[in-house]
């Protein structure tokens, strides 16, 4: 059998740049429905913001021309090592490291053979 990631459906998001997060944020928690289910920054104009399925991350005068608004696609898996090992014997450009996010939180930022960039989480014990 071929290597399989072991995806934790869970935490999957997908990250864009937004230039009001407080609006933004508004506009997908009491328009669309989602429910806001963490903050990173003050909370009158945070940094970033998690939503169900979604993340939006503070563009404030960031030149977005690269990628436009998309900002990452994030995947929270089980064995990020094995992961992070085949994507080094691959070649793979890391943007960041594994990092100690915070808790038990740990995560990476790679960019695929296009150059999109994908986050590579997991959440230890």
């Amino acid at each position: 059998m071929a290597f399989q990631a072991q995806v934790d459906r869970g935490g999957c998001h997908t990250a864009i740049l937004v230039r009001d997060i407080p609006a933004t944020v508004a506009f997908y928690r009491d328009v669309v429905g989602l429910a806001v289910e963490r903050m990173r920054g003050e909370p009158s104009n945070p940094s970033a913001v998690w939503l169900t399925g979604l993340q939006l991350v503070r563009a404030d005068d960031r030149d977005i021309s690269g990628n436009g608004v998309f900002e990452h696609t994030g995947l929270c898996v089980r064995n990020l090592d094995e992961i992070v090992a085949r994507l080094r014997a691959h070649g793979a450009r890391f943007d960041q490291d594994v990092t100690h996010m915070g808790g038990t939180l740990r995560a990476c930022f790679v960019r695929d053979n296009e150059g999109n960039r994908f986050e590579l989480y997991e959440h230890g014990a």
